[in-house]
C-alpha cells in the first residue's frame, strides 16, 4: 500500500497489490486494486485476465466472462485467456462455445 500512496499512478504497484490481496483471500480488495490498475491502462490483458479469475473464484460468472472478453479484445491470441474463457464456458455448460474457443 505504501508504494501506491507514494506514486498513485504506478500501475505495477496496484497490480502487485491486487495479486497479494488475492493470494491472501481478500477478493474485494484485490478487485479494487486491479481496477485501480485498469484505470491506468484499460488495455492491459494481464490485469483483465487476473480480474476475471478472481470474479470466477467468487462465482461471479458474468463478470468473469466480461473480463476475459476484454482481455481478448486487447490480445485476441492470448492462450491463457482463451483457456480461461473456454474453461468458464465449459463449467457453465456451454460446451460448443468452449470448444470453438480452443479450436480458433
Amino acid at each position: 500500500q505504501t508504494a501506491t500512496k507514494k506514486d498513485p499512478k504506478n500501475l505495477e504497484s496496484y497490480y502487485r497489490l491486487g495479486l497479494i490481496y488475492h493470494k491472501e483471500g481478500l477478493h474485494n480488495r484485490a478487485i479494487d486494486s486491479l481496477e485501480m490498475a485498469l484505470g491506468l491502462d484499460l488495455k492491459n490483458k494481464k490485469i483483465w485476465n487476473n480480474l476475471g479469475y478472481i470474479h470466477w473464484e467468487k462465482g461471479e460468472w458474468d463478470r468473469a466472462r466480461l473480463c476475459y472478453e476484454k482481455a481478448l479484445e486487447n490480445e485476441p491470441k492470448d492462450m491463457q485467456t482463451i483457456r480461461n474463457l473456454s474453461a468458464l464456458n465449459y463449467l457453465l455448460g456451454k460446451f460448443e462455445i468452449a470448444q470453438d474457443l480452443i479450436q480458433q
